[in-house]
């Protein structure tokens, strides 16, 4: 039997002070919303500062497959769970010790001539960064897996952006969903917030709500809302940084922070 774990082989115990963060997605990043792509997107990260935060989740993992009678080697998606599972999940996992950061993005707010709606890549690269670089300094110095295979251009792309001035992150690797069980955190994380944006859809704001004490910020591109802005004075201090990748697209006046999760 293969053992799901999260950072077997992949950590080293010498980077035990670094925070270890989590990524996945909910939604695409196509923009042929018409014809299959989804309206949004959200990418979710799930921030841990500790081995023992990480056997912890990992633990109550397991045992929620005992529970739910799955196979030991069974793959949490947020899509291919019932709402009764997912909101179980999220209640079990919601006392642990790590937080959460997210970016929501309403397609409709990209720029009709934006070079993000050019290229699918383009676009996942650049609000996977964002996610990372305006962090709040939470993240220093980080050891990032991100699901799917290894892509060396958001690597390369990461590292230029993000290590520029101040190192954000140590180190980029990719990650197997169905070995790593804090990928399948992220993508329930993600999913969860993803579908407390769409109000017509059942309990959609269930697991937001559950995994509330865990989540430090969650953005929305481009959108303003009756939530006050926070920590303006950090957010406007970092402008002089605002990259303009593929062709032009910058961040100051498009990215508003807000504490969403009520």
């Amino acid at each position: 039997m293969t053992y799901l774990g999260a950072y077997d082989n992949i950590f080293a115990m010498s980077d035990c002070l670094k925070p270890y963060v989590f990524i996945d997605e909910s939604g695409d990043a196509g923009f042929k919303t018409t014809s299959g792509s989804s309206s949004l997107f959200c990418i979710a990260a799930v921030v841990f500062r500790s081995h023992e935060a990480m056997d912890e989740v990992e633990k109550i993992m397991r045992q929620l497959r005992a529970d739910f009678h799955f196979h030991p080697l069974h793959e949490f998606h947020f899509n291919k769970e019932s709402c009764e599972k997912r909101a179980a999940f999220c209640q079990a996992i919601s006392d642990c010790d790590f937080s959460i950061r997210a970016i929501v993005v309403d397609k409709e707010h990209i720029y009709e001539n934006s070079a993000l709606r050019k290229s699918p890549r383009h676009f996942y690269n650049y609000i996977t960064s964002m996610l990372l670089e305006y962090n709040f300094d939470s993240i220093q110095n980080a050891n990032v897996r991100i699901d799917g295979r290894i892509n060396c251009e958001l690597r390369t792309y990461l590292r230029k952006q993000l290590n520029s001035q101040e190192k954000i992150i140590s180190s980029v690797e990719f990650a197997d969903s169905r070995k790593t069980q804090l990928i399948q955190l992220a993508d329930m994380v993600a999913g969860g917030i993803a579908r407390s944006f769409y109000p017509h859809k059942r309990e959609h704001k269930v697991c937001l709500r559950i995994l509330r004490p865990r989540i430090e910020e969650i953005w929305e591109f481009g959108k303003r809302s009756k939530f006050q802005v926070k920590s303006s004075a950090w957010f406007l201090s970092r402008q002089h940084r605002a990259h303009k990748p593929y062709g032009g697209y910058s961040v100051p006046g498009h990215f508003h922070y807000y504490n969403n999760a009520t």
